[in-house]
């Protein structure tokens, strides 16, 4: 981050907790910067996190956000994709450590974005929304039905196997079932 802004003020922030590994403040700009260094993709998990850090108050100084992955990808976004949360507009990074000019790039973006006063994002801001809500409602969807599944499954053979003990009570008794 220092070589990408060396005019900026780079202040570390990873040990406050919900404040971002970093703020850079540049150019008029103050910007979350969240990083991960995982060998697999960044989980979604981790996303939310990173969405309930840009919606705490303490961060209303944040004019954009990113979240940065260094070694890998981040699970249900594309690398660069840009969205708009609580009016904040954010962007994922993939692999960002092999090629830092992303970062340097989202941050123009950032600029060039926050320089239009009269952009309106809120119908976008809505439509992230309800699209990042509804993939995490239809993968609970899906979780709830094969626990269904599993119950239904598990209920059935209980059932066939009280209904056999009673063949055998009533076979037992010389009477018919």
């Amino acid at each position: 981050l220092n070589k990408v802004f060396p005019c900026g003020e780079i202040e570390d922030t990873h040990a406050e907790p919900h404040r971002g590994d970093f703020i850079v403040r540049n150019a008029g700009l103050t910007m979350m910067v969240e990083s991960k260094n995982y060998k697999r993709n960044v989980q979604k998990g981790e996303i939310d996190k990173f969405y309930k850090d840009i919606d705490d108050q303490r961060n209303s100084e944040y004019n954009c956000a990113l979240l940065i992955s260094l070694s890998s990808g981040i699970s249900h976004r594309e690398d660069f994709s840009f969205e708009i949360r609580n009016g904040i507009p954010i962007m994922f990074i993939h692999n960002a450590a092999s090629n830092f000019d992303s970062v340097r790039l989202a941050f123009k973006l950032f600029e060039i974005v926050n320089s239009q006063d009269q952009v309106d994002f809120g119908n976008r801001e809505i439509l992230d929304t309800f699209r990042n809500t509804a993939k995490t409602l239809r993968r609970s969807m899906i979780k709830q039905k094969a626990a269904l599944d599993k119950s239904y499954s598990i209920q059935l053979d209980s059932i066939n196997k009280q209904s056999e003990l009673l063949e055998v009570l009533f076979a037992t008794a010389k009477v018919s079932f």
